[in-house]
């Protein structure tokens, strides 16, 4: 674990955006509590992509997209769940050159700009949960002030143990505060929908 999190903090430093905030942010939480049930290791499917900032980040800016569904969850952040119709809308909307993509293969193309760009505003987290019969892994990536500050994943046999999973990291690193005896995953409710497609169509009306 103490290794993962050094990688993370070392992934700041050569992108050039020395931010201490954002290095303090992704450090490890202590466990002071018992591991809960049904944590995102343990549910048989979950498969969500989506960019997760605050509302005052992404509320005006989708706007433009006409298949983009904006989901709230606590702390004033807000949830843009990444269906194919979104990722073709922001493809379409990024044709000039991106910028260095993230090592993480299932960023799709634009997103990294779009995101980028986003940031600027303020922290914005890709986060990716792909667990299928009880396995599978997480990617995240933070983009702030246009650079990115958090590269991780728990996909190359290193375990990271709860609290501090990826998309806790990255939900830590963007703002969100643990609570209840909580991590970061389950206080925003990422596991309330189990796709990518459940999150949107859920808040498709609101």
């Amino acid at each position: 674990m103490t290794e993962a999190i050094s990688r993370s903090a070392s992934v700041v430093d050569a992108s050039g955006n020395k931010m201490a905030t954002l290095v303090a942010a992704i450090r490890p939480r202590p466990v002071a509590q018992p591991r809960p049930p049904n944590r995102e290791q343990d549910i048989e499917m979950h498969d969500v992509k989506a960019l997760v900032a605050s509302a005052a980040v992404l509320t005006g800016v989708t706007a433009p997209f006409g298949s983009t569904t904006l989901c709230p969850l606590v702390q004033g952040f807000v949830l843009l769940p990444l269906t194919d119709a979104v990722l073709r809308e922001i493809t379409a909307a990024c044709q000039t050159a991106e910028p260095k993509q993230p090592a993480i293969a299932d960023v799709a193309q634009g997103v990294a700009q779009f995101a980028s760009q986003l940031s600027l505003s303020g922290p914005v987290a890709y986060v990716s949960t792909e667990f299928f019969g009880g396995t599978g892994g997480q990617d995240v990536v933070v983009w702030s002030s246009g650079r990115v500050a958090l590269l991780l994943s728990d996909r190359d046999g290193e375990t990271i143990e709860w609290p501090n999973s990826p998309v806790s990291q990255a939900l830590r690193a963007i703002g969100v505060e643990a609570i209840g005896g909580k991590d970061e995953f389950d206080t925003v409710g990422l596991g309330t929908y189990r796709s990518t497609e459940g999150w949107a169509a859920a808040h498709a009306a609101s």
